[in-house]
């Protein structure tokens, strides 16, 4: 990514685009919360469930426990990971591509740190499963994690000639 400083003004698109994303995952969170009992599952079709898991673990569970400390340090460095993409967005002209997915990726940032820092756990309600076998629950901020970075890996991968031509990086 090239950093070209933005002499202009604040890049609005990505503070809109952020306030929705946000407003999404909190009010998706909040709703399940409120809907389901910690713990209770719904069978929404094979293979999905909708449950609410209130998990003071990260990264797909690896890093798990509840001391003080982890919620403070893991909100410390999501909070130092979104004032980075917000610089970038806010002060530079990044390329189309990247800022849209900066935005998502900030918006899964500070979702889940905003969870981790208001309530000490973060809200999942996706379970996706085959048989007994279930992947964590996860929740729409994992989802704009994990998609950002599945797409920065497969842009270099696929040949900018490819790209529709709004897209293609320079």
């Amino acid at each position: 990514m090239k950093y070209v400083p933005n002499q202009a003004r604040p890049n609005h698109a990505w503070l809109l685009g952020l306030a929705l994303l946000l407003l999404l995952d909190q009010g998706t969170k909040l709703a399940i919360a409120s809907w389901l009992e910690v713990g209770e599952v719904v069978a929404v079709v094979p293979g999905l469930n909708l449950v609410n898991i209130q998990s003071s673990a990260s990264f797909f569970g690896l890093v798990s426990g509840k001391p003080e400390w982890q919620r403070w340090s893991l909100g410390l460095g999501g909070l130092v990971a979104f004032a980075a993409m917000a610089f970038v967005c806010l002060r530079s002209i990044p390329h189309r591509l990247d800022l849209y997915a900066l935005t998502v990726a900030a918006s899964g940032v500070l979702g889940n740190t905003i969870d981790r820092l208001s309530r000490g756990v973060i809200v999942n309600y996706v379970d996706l499963h085959w048989g007994r076998l279930h992947w964590p629950a996860f929740n729409l901020a994992d989802v704009f994690l994990l998609g950002t970075l599945l797409v920065w890996w497969w842009l270099p991968v696929k040949e900018s000639s490819e790209l529709p031509p709004h897209l293609e990086r320079s």
